[in-house]
């Protein structure tokens, strides 16, 4: 359904351009500039796009509903730009995504595919979904900017809630995963009295795996886990797994002010459930990196890249992966088979840079997207396992060799 573009103007027009189609545009209330956590009374979509009400939002502020009543166009607000940039940073699949800046605080705008919890807020952090509105243009006060500006216009992306990184965003994070896990698979108990035990073990199954990095090496035989902040997979024990798992059990429970410690025999069975829901099969180190290379690199006549930059990029791939980079010696000698095998050009020393000339390649560059989900998808199709979508590379056993123990 469209507006009539009889009362279209240009402002409007921007923002169907942006937002989509099938976007629930009302006017805002002016004692809540920035957002509303519920509002009554909202119209329907159809109802939107009388001229009337078209007319109205010619006159004033603008805000969008949001939730279903936008086709499932929700925001998640941030009062840190620091944790916005973290939270992007862990799903390149929001990058470019749109934002909307008030003072003091920034919305990013995405589109939900299943599940969505309900509006909440800690101060730090705002999720507005069902029965929320959020201002988008304020034409009587400063402060309203859309990022990315211009053109083209970059989609409002849509996606799934419980695929997303939430580890930047701490405790609220976690609280809206488990809201949306909740609806997905019932919560953390089969009983709705906590002291009773029982504890959900599909909700735990699928909720553990995303705050603990934790997964199972079939190749290996060996569970692994990624601490905080580390960009490779440590091998660790069964035994670790079953203390980890209960410590995180009792932690959450506690915060969610239902503390229960599970019984040995149901942290059992959920480690039993972790080993088969974060099975993974993992490519050897050679494989690893001629993805990398088809995800980093690609033909462009008239561009070149010096060996130096594209290891640079190719090494971020690995650490965003796990995965150790071979060594020097060994990494050029991979490049320059995987250029010639994929693009058909061979090493040159004739790449300028600051007036020197370095070794390179000719007619190929560096993606200008190399972390955004398209080009991550050569490497996560290398995954065997589809139920593992968090990780798809191991540690490295030798950086001097570059390949798997």
């Amino acid at each position: 359904m469209k507006p009539s573009l009889t009362v279209l103007t240009a402002d409007i027009h921007r923002l169907y351009a942006r937002f989509g189609p099938d976007t629930l545009l009302v006017e805002a209330d002016p004692r809540h500039p920035r957002f509303r956590l519920a509002v009554a009374g909202l119209p329907t979509l159809a109802e939107s796009l009388a001229d009337a009400h078209q007319l109205c939002l010619a006159e004033g502020d603008i805000a969008v509903a949001l939730g279903k009543a936008s086709d499932g166009l929700n925001a998640l607000g941030f009062a840190d730009k620091v944790k916005l940039d973290k939270f992007i940073a862990d799903n390149p699949a929001l990058r470019g995504a749109c934002r909307v800046e008030h003072s003091g605080f920034t919305a990013l705008l995405l589109r939900v595919d299943g599940a969505a919890p309900a509006s909440r807020g800690d101060g730090a952090f705002m999720w507005l979904s069902n029965g929320s509105t959020l201002t988008v243009l304020m034409r009587a006060r400063r402060g309203w900017q859309a990022f990315p500006p211009g053109k083209p216009l970059v989609p409002v992306p849509r996606v799934r809630l419980d695929k997303l990184d939430w580890r930047a965003l701490g405790v609220f994070g976690q609280t809206l995963l488990r809201d949306v896990l909740t609806q997905q698979n019932g919560g953390p108990f089969r009983s709705s009295v906590a002291a009773q035990g029982r504890l959900n073990l599909g909700f735990w199954t699928a909720f553990l795996p995303r705050v603990m990095d934790v997964r199972y090496h079939a190749s290996r035989r060996q569970f692994q886990q990624r601490p905080a902040g580390a960009p490779r997979w440590v091998d660790v024990s069964p035994a670790t797994v079953a203390r980890l798992t209960s410590d995180a059990v009792s932690t959450f429970t506690t915060q969610w002010l239902t503390p229960y410690r599970p019984t040995p025999c149901e942290t059992q069975r959920l480690v039993a459930r972790l080993r088969q829901a974060t099975t993974v099969e993992v490519p050897d180190g050679q494989s690893f990196f001629a993805a990398c290379v088809r995800a980093a690199v690609e033909r462009h006549d008239g561009s070149d890249v010096t060996t130096k930059e594209a290891l640079a990029t190719i090494e971020v791939l690995h650490c965003q992966h796990g995965l150790a980079m071979p060594s020097k010696m060994l990494g050029e000698q991979w490049l320059k088979r995987c250029i010639r095998e994929f693009f058909g050009v061979p090493c040159t020393n004739n790449c300028s840079r600051k007036k020197k000339c370095k070794r390179g390649y000719r007619t190929v560059r560096i993606r200008t997207s190399v972390l955004s989900v398209d080009a991550l998808d050569a490497l996560d199709a290398l995954d065997a396992s589809p139920r593992n979508e968090s990780s798809t590379t191991e540690e490295s056993g030798s950086r001097d060799q570059g390949r798997q123990p």
